[in-house]
């Protein structure tokens, strides 16, 4: 079987799958073809990247994901921009994140940050994970995890260190979202 048979038996098994992800983001039809159709046309213009790619379809679910990503940045782009700086400078990350009066594309826009966080830590080495984790997230701090652990505290803070360096670079994709919320 040719290359690029394979990369369209591949295509044509996923269509179904990929059309209601887009269906059920967008929730207009034209629009889930439309990205479909977009989507299909970059596997098909870049065969060779694709057909070396180990996991195609785990990579075509994450580039349907960042095409509906994509989708919605186009079409709230005005509405992120008019955010004004006053109202970001005071308000948490978190709070901006869960904030109840969120519409659609806010609450996937949060769920896809949130998501691409979680992936994030658990990509990363497990000592690293292990003190971004209790430090972090559960708030403990770093003396007491040098005695509980018996580390000393400057390993502690030079390993929360990498693992920040780290998860900045694996959420990288993800400082446009807001670079455009603080431009003002």
């Amino acid at each position: 079987m040719s290359m690029s048979a394979a990369v369209l038996k591949i295509l044509h098994r996923q269509q179904e799958s990929l059309y209601r992800l887009f269906l059920s983001k967008t929730d207009d039809q034209q629009e889930s073809q439309d990205l479909l159709q977009d989507l299909y046309e970059s596997v098909l213009n870049r065969l060779d990247t694709f057909a070396a790619v180990e996991d195609q379809t785990a990579w075509l679910f994450r580039a349907a994901h960042n095409r509906v990503i994509d989708w919605y940045r186009k079409r709230d782009r005005q509405r992120l921009l008019s955010l004004d700086r006053e109202t970001l400078e005071d308000t948490p990350l978190l709070d901006l994140l869960v904030s109840p009066g969120q519409d659609l594309e806010d609450q996937f826009l949060m769920e896809t940050l949130l998501e691409a966080l979680d992936l994030a830590v658990e990509a990363l080495p497990e000592k690293l994970r292990r003190v971004i984790t209790a430090q972090t997230l559960e708030g403990r701090t770093f003396r007491e995890l040098s005695e509980e652990w018996d580390i000393p505290m400057g390993t502690l803070l030079s390993r929360k260190r990498e693992a920040l360096r780290l998860l900045a670079g694996a959420l990288d994709e993800y400082s446009d979202i807001w670079e455009e919320m603080n431009e003002e």
